[in-house]
Protein backbone atom coordinates (compact mmCIF):
# COMPACT_ATOMS: atom_id res chain seq x y z
CA UNK A 1 0.00 0.00 0.00
CA UNK A 2 2.62 2.66 0.91
CA UNK A 3 4.76 1.77 -2.07
CA UNK A 4 1.32 2.34 -3.90
CA UNK A 5 0.91 5.34 -2.63
CA UNK A 6 4.34 7.17 -2.99
CA UNK A 7 5.26 5.82 -6.55
CA UNK A 8 1.80 7.40 -6.99
CA UNK A 9 2.37 10.77 -5.55
CA UNK A 10 5.34 10.99 -7.31
CA UNK A 11 3.57 10.31 -10.75
CA UNK A 12 0.29 12.64 -10.15
CA UNK A 13 2.81 15.26 -9.01
CA UNK A 14 2.47 17.15 -12.29
CA UNK A 15 -1.45 17.44 -11.91
CA UNK A 16 -1.10 19.13 -8.27
CA UNK A 17 -4.29 18.63 -5.84
CA UNK A 18 -6.21 16.64 -8.52
CA UNK A 19 -3.65 13.93 -9.54
CA UNK A 20 -2.69 13.89 -5.74
CA UNK A 21 -6.24 12.68 -4.81
CA UNK A 22 -6.37 10.48 -7.22
CA UNK A 23 -3.40 8.65 -6.71
CA UNK A 24 -4.59 8.43 -3.05
CA UNK A 25 -7.57 7.30 -4.08
CA UNK A 26 -6.43 4.65 -6.17
CA UNK A 27 -4.08 3.07 -3.05
CA UNK A 28 -7.02 3.74 -0.58
CA UNK A 29 -8.68 1.47 -2.86
CA UNK A 30 -5.83 -1.18 -3.32
CA UNK A 31 -6.04 -1.03 0.49
CA UNK A 32 -9.45 -1.81 0.45
CA UNK A 33 -9.02 -4.72 -2.03
CA UNK A 34 -5.96 -6.50 0.34
CA UNK A 35 -8.03 -5.93 3.45
CA UNK A 36 -11.18 -7.10 2.73
CA UNK A 37 -9.09 -10.18 1.04
CA UNK A 38 -7.74 -10.89 4.22
CA UNK A 39 -11.56 -10.69 5.87
CA UNK A 40 -12.62 -13.18 3.39
CA UNK A 41 -10.08 -15.66 4.04
CA UNK A 42 -10.07 -15.04 7.49
CA UNK A 43 -14.01 -15.52 7.71
CA UNK A 44 -15.36 -17.25 4.54
CA UNK A 45 -17.61 -14.38 3.53
CA UNK A 46 -18.05 -13.88 -0.46
CA UNK A 47 -16.77 -10.72 -2.00
CA UNK A 48 -20.56 -10.11 -2.85
CA UNK A 49 -21.09 -9.86 0.67
CA UNK A 50 -18.27 -7.94 1.39
CA UNK A 51 -19.41 -5.39 -1.19
CA UNK A 52 -23.13 -5.20 -0.28
CA UNK A 53 -21.93 -4.98 3.87
CA UNK A 54 -19.81 -2.26 2.55
CA UNK A 55 -22.23 -0.34 0.54
CA UNK A 56 -24.18 0.11 3.94
CA UNK A 57 -22.02 2.89 5.05
CA UNK A 58 -22.84 4.67 1.67
CA UNK A 59 -26.35 5.77 3.50
CA UNK A 60 -25.04 6.32 6.55
CA UNK A 61 -22.46 8.44 5.21
CA UNK A 62 -25.09 10.89 3.37
CA UNK A 63 -26.32 11.10 6.47
CA UNK A 64 -23.91 12.67 8.47
CA UNK A 65 -22.97 14.67 5.35
CA UNK A 66 -26.35 16.36 5.72
CA UNK A 67 -25.80 16.46 9.55
CA UNK A 68 -22.45 18.38 9.19
CA UNK A 69 -23.54 21.07 5.67
CA UNK A 70 -26.60 21.70 8.49
CA UNK A 71 -24.70 22.79 11.18
CA UNK A 72 -22.65 24.32 8.57
CA UNK A 73 -25.14 26.91 7.08
CA UNK A 74 -27.02 27.39 10.36
CA UNK A 75 -23.47 27.97 12.43
CA UNK A 76 -22.24 31.08 10.15
CA UNK A 77 -22.29 33.16 12.75
CA UNK A 78 -20.24 30.94 14.65
CA UNK A 79 -16.57 31.49 15.28
CA UNK A 80 -14.46 28.62 13.11
CA UNK A 81 -13.19 26.78 16.02
CA UNK A 82 -16.85 26.32 17.41
CA UNK A 83 -18.44 25.62 14.55
CA UNK A 84 -15.94 23.02 13.68
CA UNK A 85 -16.45 21.43 16.66
CA UNK A 86 -20.27 21.64 16.47
CA UNK A 87 -19.75 19.63 13.34
CA UNK A 88 -17.71 17.06 15.13
CA UNK A 89 -20.43 16.38 17.33
CA UNK A 90 -23.43 16.59 15.19
CA UNK A 91 -21.54 13.80 12.55
CA UNK A 92 -20.66 11.92 15.70
CA UNK A 93 -24.14 11.51 16.77
CA UNK A 94 -25.87 11.09 13.52
CA UNK A 95 -23.25 7.97 12.89
CA UNK A 96 -23.52 6.70 16.88
CA UNK A 97 -27.50 7.09 16.65
CA UNK A 98 -27.74 5.17 13.68
CA UNK A 99 -25.20 2.38 14.20
CA UNK A 100 -26.53 1.71 18.08
CA UNK A 101 -30.36 2.25 17.00
CA UNK A 102 -30.92 1.07 13.41
CA UNK A 103 -27.64 -1.55 12.73
CA UNK A 104 -27.58 -1.98 8.84
CA UNK A 105 -29.36 -5.48 7.81
CA UNK A 106 -26.98 -6.76 5.42
CA UNK A 107 -23.95 -6.05 8.18
CA UNK A 108 -25.11 -7.29 11.24
CA UNK A 109 -24.50 -11.36 10.46
CA UNK A 110 -21.40 -10.69 9.23
CA UNK A 111 -20.67 -8.42 12.26
CA UNK A 112 -21.61 -10.79 14.83
CA UNK A 113 -19.61 -13.39 13.81
CA UNK A 114 -16.91 -11.40 13.78
CA UNK A 115 -17.07 -10.48 17.53
CA UNK A 116 -17.87 -14.12 18.31
CA UNK A 117 -14.83 -15.22 17.08
CA UNK A 118 -13.43 -12.33 19.32
CA UNK A 119 -13.06 -14.24 22.96
CA UNK A 120 -13.12 -11.40 25.07
CA UNK A 121 -16.63 -9.69 23.35
CA UNK A 122 -18.26 -13.16 23.83
CA UNK A 123 -20.43 -11.58 26.46
CA UNK A 124 -19.96 -8.15 25.64
CA UNK A 125 -23.19 -5.44 25.66
CA UNK A 126 -22.37 -4.26 22.60
CA UNK A 127 -22.57 -7.73 20.85
CA UNK A 128 -26.05 -8.66 22.58
CA UNK A 129 -27.68 -5.47 20.92
CA UNK A 130 -26.44 -6.70 17.53
CA UNK A 131 -27.45 -10.51 17.94
CA UNK A 132 -31.10 -8.36 19.49
CA UNK A 133 -31.73 -6.70 16.30
CA UNK A 134 -30.71 -9.50 13.96
CA UNK A 135 -33.38 -11.95 15.30
CA UNK A 136 -35.96 -9.64 14.75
Amino acid sequence: YLVILAGGLMVSLRWGIVGIAGAMLIARFVEWVLYEGIVRQEFGFTWRQLVSASSCGLGYGIAVALAIAGVGVLGQCVPVVILLGLQITAGAVVLGSLILLRPPSRLVPMVSKVLESLPSLKHHWLLSRWQLVDAK
